[in-house]
């Protein structure tokens, strides 16, 4: 009797150690799990966006709670990981509301890889505000969530195309350097502002200071390539008819070096609003120091250049503007 006791004794140890042994494993795949979430800001833009001008970046890894410990704010973020969702709060330690909507590893913004929101007007769509952000909250489901719809535009809800509002934004330093410059571009570009050279020198692109935006929903945005065409003299343009101009791609400041143009088309457009404006004449008026811009309701869907040997945006001779409205 002693013998069978003895057996059966062992063989509950048995169990037992088997059933530790699975919520090791069990433990080990959550910790997996939890690893495979990645949030990180960035002070400025995203990488993809424009690698000169990130500012500083902090990372967080997995789900939890995280205060924001090396940023004053966040204008871009990027979300990695199946099924993970990060939230933003304007509370240190991620009490109170939540900001705005959640940005998962999914979500898709217009010209960006999925799970990259950038820049500062793209955020606040989701995250409710810009620079504001002191504790980011990262989530986990067991499947990759459906993304969370951007909060429309104020635009969009609004019916009459006469609600369009227009929008000043400062490129002063933004636009010195190169790569693709859209931010600020919640539509598309009416005007340009060029300032002084501050060496004596001819103004080159970076003397582009400022742009106009005539602010509606965008939508089938792409890059159309100007590299050869605004490299000569002659006309450069979104060639798919019904797209405006809502940003550019510049490697360098030479006027040959505008090398694409970022085109997008109104949100319930299937084309211009109405025949395109006759190319408006800028051959004088970006001589100098000031603003150049389309008519009212109009924005540029391309420009000319003359004189391929030329460097400067006085070389800029016509707008191409057609209407949104």
């Amino acid at each position: 009797m002693a013998f069978f006791y003895s057996l059966c004794f062992l063989f509950l140890l048995g169990v037992a150690a088997g059933a530790d042994n699975i919520d090791h494993v069990q433990i080990a795949v959550k910790s997996a799990q939890a690893a495979s979430c990645e949030v990180t800001i960035y002070e400025h833009s995203h990488t993809s966006v424009n690698s000169d001008y990130t500012g500083d970046t902090e990372k967080f890894l997995g789900p939890g709670k995280h205060p924001v410990q090396g940023l004053f704010g966040a204008s871009s973020v990027e979300v990695k990981g199946q099924g993970c969702m990060a939230y933003g709060y304007t509370s240190a330690d991620c009490s109170g509301e939540k900001s705005g909507t959640g940005v998962s590893s999914t979500t898709q913004v217009a010209g960006r890889a999925a799970g990259i929101v950038s820049s500062s007007d793209e955020l606040v769509k989701y995250w409710g505000c810009n620079d504001c952000i002191r504790c980011v909250q990262v989530e986990q489901g067991d499947a990759t969530p459906v993304p969370t719809a951007a909060t429309p535009a104020p635009t969009a809800a609004t019916p009459a195309p006469t609600a369009v509002v227009i929008k000043e934004v400062d490129w002063g330093i933004y636009f010195d350097s190169k790569g693709e410059k859209t931010e600020g571009v919640n539509g598309a570009i009416t005007g340009l502002k060029r300032s002084e050279s501050s060496n004596g020198e001819e103004c080159k692109l970076n003397c582009i200071e400022k742009i106009k935006v005539a602010q509606f929903e965008q939508e089938d945005c792409y890059w159309e390539n100007w590299g050869t065409s605004f490299d000569d003299i002659g006309e450069s343009i979104c060639k798919k008819s019904g797209f405006f101009v809502a940003g550019f791609k510049k490697d360098g400041d030479d006027l040959k070096e505008l090398d694409k143009a970022f085109c997008c088309k109104r949100k319930g457009l299937s084309d211009y609003a109405s025949e395109c404006v006759a190319w408006t004449d800028w051959s004088t008026k970006f001589d100098t120091e000031g603003w150049v811009e389309c008519p009212e309701g109009s924005a540029i869907a391309g420009l000319s250049r003359s004189d391929k040997e030329c460097k400067t945006l006085k070389c800029i001779e016509k707008a191409k503007c057609c209407r949104y409205e």
